[in-house]
């Protein structure tokens, strides 16, 4: 990963080896994407990111004005759900037009904890099955929005119940 300035000089290079990656779940078998995951730390003159292998640049990304707004609409707080399916939905937009990805996230603790539900989301909304999470008084959603290079959050504006239920067993 090689981080550059306005004037394409080089800031920070991070490198990494393949036992960094792991197999991507939902790709077909003859697929070669795989995952990886870095923290880097903030650098606040970077422009561009890129991803080189041997010095050939993979893919990079270049910083755009604006950040995503995001703003997550159901659930919002105060909602007792029962249903076997709850319908996660948020208004998202970037001013620079750039395509978005999303990461959906839940809190069965007021945001203590969170367990990530799911990432790289290309839509507006995201279909959970109760069975699939445990139920709570005091639960939150929270959902990131990415253009790629920016990246902002919206918490739901208020705790709301998930009734709870048996766990799923399955052989």
């Amino acid at each position: 990963i090689r981080l550059k300035d306005v004037e394409g000089d080089v800031i920070a290079s991070y490198y990494f080896d393949s036992d960094t990656f792991s197999e991507c779940p939902t790709c077909e078998d003859d697929d070669p994407i795989g995952i990886f995951s870095l923290q880097i730390p903030y650098h606040p003159d970077v422009t561009q990111i890129l991803l080189l292998h041997n010095e050939l640049s993979l893919d990079s990304v270049a910083q755009t004005p604006n950040q995503p707004s995001i703003e997550i609409t159901y659930p919002n707080g105060g909602e007792v759900i029962s249903d076997d399916l709850l319908n996660i939905t948020w208004d998202a937009s970037d001013l620079d037009e750039d395509d978005l990805t999303y990461v959906v996230q839940y809190s069965i603790d007021s945001g203590s904890t969170w367990q990530t539900i799911d990432t790289n989301i290309k839509v507006k909304n995201y279909p959970l099955y109760l069975s699939h999470i445990a139920g709570s008084d005091t639960a939150l959603i929270r959902v990131w929005a990415s253009d790629g290079f920016h990246t902002t959050m919206d918490v739901s504006d208020a705790v709301f119940q998930i009734e709870k239920h048996a766990p799923r067993t399955m052989i």
